[in-house]
């Protein structure tokens, strides 16, 4: 199953990206950071879009950093 779902996210998101080894504990820990910084990066995104639609709307508003 764990093999299946590993499969399944790289057919989804690499492409032709190098394909995902965690066969390794340091290929675990590699993978799950990688995971993590792109999180971290969508999140970052997503706040700064919702920041400038807020701005958009009331120029003078004071926005908060969520």
């Amino acid at each position: 199953m764990k093999d299946m779902k590993i499969f399944e996210y790289e057919r989804q998101h690499l492409g032709d990206r190098p394909k995902i080894r965690i066969e390794s504990i340091e290929d675990k820990v590699k993978f799950l950071v990688q995971v993590m910084v792109r999180l971290r990066d969508m999140y970052i995104e997503d706040a700064q879009e919702r920041i400038n639609q807020t701005l958009k709307v009331a120029p003078n508003a004071e926005v908060l950093y969520p």
